[in-house]
């Protein structure tokens, strides 16, 4: 088997791994149909943008332009059976200096276990060389295959839902102009982290996809927020089926503090939203006292 980073010669290759996994295919009224009479948006909606040849091509293009976002595919035979995608990320610990594994794919049907633990070996020689800590891998489905590599639980998220409220506290909030991945590096991530700081600030490029006006529905802000020495980058996503609710991402220059909680709430509460949606970890919860845990925890798993 050979690892390389793909090239946009594999779209089709890596739409198909996609899709072997998909029995039925459904549109926007859960109705089954078959594959060519969905949308590109009904086709992301069974999970991202590999199910199309088109969205696939785009956000291939985007990742190749990128020095720390690293697209791989597995060729057996010469055909590809399996596709991953990691970023490295650049963070204070617990994380470090890290590479994450945001996806992995292999065909229906191929030697899975052979495929993934190819790819995943690559990925910590990857690591070896730029020097990285650790790999790690948000919430990996199966948790086994990762377990039989070595990989264990690391960190704890939960999925919370936060009242929006005005407080009294004094920051300053401006439009971000700057959509560069670079100005976030060493930074933490106290909210909305699922893979790592790095690949969540992808959210931040949502104007890629303007092509495809249902993925960029909702109102969307990136904001700079500063307290007395404390720069923060805030991300806002409106949800679509409730227009009230809002997903937050943060990332700080500092640990996070009660205060820029306090002005996060404030900001979301003054631009009319009633409640937040977000991730946080131990540290970052126990700073929400109103905050509701909405789904069971989600595991980071790291190696070493």
């Amino acid at each position: 088997m050979l690892v390389r980073q793909a090239t946009l010669n594999d779209v089709q290759a890596i739409t198909s791994l996609y899709k072997s996994h998909v029995d039925t295919w459904y549109d926007l009224n859960q109705q089954p149909v078959e594959y060519e009479t969905l949308t590109l948006y009904e086709r992301w909606r069974h999970g991202g943008p590999w199910y199309s040849l088109e969205t696939c091509a785009v956000w291939l293009a985007h990742l190749l332009q990128e020095n720390d976002a690293i697209p791989l595919v597995v060729e057996l035979d010469g055909a590809v059976v399996g596709q991953a995608e990691v970023f490295i990320g650049k963070e204070p610990e617990p994380y470090g200096h890290h590479i994450n594994i945001s996806t992995l794919c292999v065909l229906k049907d191929a030697e899975t276990e052979q495929v993934g633990e190819a790819l995943v070996a690559y990925v910590e020689e990857m690591a070896a060389v730029t020097n990285c800590k650790r790999v790690t891998v948000a919430n990996p489905k199966p948790p086994e295959f990762f377990e039989k590599l070595g990989y264990r639980s690391y960190m704890e998220r939960y999925s919370v839902l936060i009242p929006a409220v005005e407080g009294h506290v004094f920051y300053k909030a401006r439009e971000l102009n700057d959509s560069s991945a670079q100005q976030i590096g060493g930074w933490f991530m106290p909210m909305g982290r699922f893979q790592n700081a790095r690949e969540e600030w992808e959210r931040m490029r949502w104007f890629i996809w303007n092509g495809i006006p249902p993925l960029v529905e909702g109102d969307w802000q990136g904001l700079t927020v500063e307290l007395t020495g404390q720069p923060g980058i805030l991300h806002l996503h409106q949800h679509r089926d409730n227009p009230t609710r809002v997903t937050v991402r943060l990332w700080t220059k500092n640990p996070v503090s009660s205060h820029m909680m306090m002005a996060v709430g404030d900001r979301v509460a003054r631009m009319g939203y009633e409640n937040m949606v977000t991730l946080v970890d131990s540290s970052a919860r126990a700073l929400l006292k109103d905050a509701e845990e909405i789904s069971p925890s989600r595991w980071l798993y790291a190696k070493p």
